[in-house]
């Protein structure tokens, strides 16, 4: 071997190891991120404040477990009361004043709709735990959405009217755009199941309790053999005991989480003969178990979600190149996450690209 080539080796080498050294640097986070503040505009009381509350919740055990790895979060809430206008103020003051590096919220997708514009031209990423882009009327490019998409319902729906084998079926759901999306999904589902679709009825917002009753009425008087429904906090329990009041015992498949928060705040009862169905995202058994060690309760609706969103807000900003922004980054092909409810990688509408869905019985899921 001639003292030429030896030498070539010898720098091959180096340049392998050198290669190999920087290789498992990358593995590691390129930014030391040891304090944020993030911004939080949710609906803590209001319409919407059950599902506000579950997603503060979610924030508040992610920041307790980013503060055992030596991560600071400061986190500033701001309640819009589940009101668009004050969900605008609330966001232009976390801008403004606080100087969030990311904000999550809105809560509902018609409050996402009214701060859609101020988020945009303030050009700061916000995060939705319970939204999807197919419900917002108003796109920001810097919105990401961490709920499934609501038209992949459609196939769970058709399992659970075969698996019961349900044949006369109806649907009712709130008069918004997201009862109208449910209604597109729930037909389909309908439909590919071979069972009839009975009629389709929609609840307004705020409706009382002789329109609510008129609604239950209807169900037992049509014949029907069960009920796909949305409703809102406040209907759902009304709907849930003048069923059981008049004896209207047929499966209903609740497109929410929200009957489990009402039992248990003893707002509804349930027993195992009951036919309450709930269809919810995905949940991972290890996030419900870590969270009733916490907080000693079921985990509410999108509480894993919204603890997700901050630890994937936290791993882009330790990841991203220097000079990509946040949203830049957090758009891009190279970036995912897999948190307790999946894995979070977005599409061009800012929606996680698999959307996935479980089907439960309410007795099963509060004991």
């Amino acid at each position: 071997m001639t003292k030429n080539l030896k030498i070539g080796l010898i720098v091959l080498a180096l340049i392998v190891v050198v290669g190999l050294v920087v290789g498992l640097g990358n593995s590691k986070p390129k930014n030391d991120v040891k304090e944020i503040v993030i911004g939080s505009a949710l609906s803590l009381s209001g319409a919407a404040s059950i599902d506000g509350n579950n997603m503060k919740d979610g924030l508040e055990f992610a920041k307790t477990k980013l503060a055992e790895r030596g991560i600071n979060v400061k986190i500033v809430y701001e309640d819009d009361q589940t009101i668009p206008v004050r969900t605008v103020s609330a966001v232009k003051k976390l801008i403004d004043v606080d100087k969030p590096v990311a904000i999550i919220g809105p809560t509902w997708s018609f409050l996402a709709d009214s701060a859609a514009k101020t988020i945009t031209d303030a050009k700061v990423v916000a995060y939705l735990p319970g939204n999807t882009s197919e419900i917002e009327t108003q796109r920001s490019e810097y919105y990401f959405n961490g709920a499934p998409m609501t038209a992949a319902k459609d196939t769970y729906t058709t399992k659970w009217i075969k698996d019961l084998k349900l044949q006369n079926v109806a649907i009712v759901v709130e008069d918004s755009v997201w009862g109208d999306k449910h209604i597109e999904a729930f037909t389909k589902g309908v439909e590919a199941s071979g069972a009839k679709l009975a009629y389709v009825e929609k609840i307004a917002y705020g409706a009382d309790s002789a329109a609510l009753q008129a609604i239950v009425t209807h169900l037992k008087t049509s014949g029907v053999d069960a009920v796909l429904y949305t409703g809102f906090d406040k209907s759902t329990a009304v709907v849930l005991n003048k069923m059981r009041e008049l004896q209207v015992n047929i499966p209903i498949l609740c497109a929410t989480e929200i009957p489990v928060g009402l039992a248990e705040q003893k707002i509804i009862t349930t027993k195992s003969g009951d036919g309450v169905y709930v269809i919810i995202p995905t949940k991972s058994d290890a996030f419900e178990n870590d969270y009733k060690a916490v907080y000693g309760k079921y985990p509410g609706s999108y509480a894993d979600r919204a603890a997700d969103g901050l630890f994937m807000i936290v791993k882009a900003l330790e990841e991203k190149p220097a000079n990509m922004t946040l949203r830049d980054y957090m758009a891009s092909d190279d970036f995912s996450y897999k948190g307790y409810a999946g894995e979070y990688k977005f599409d061009k509408n800012g929606d996680i690209t698999k959307s996935e869905w479980r089907i439960e019985k309410l007795a099963d899921m509060v004991k």
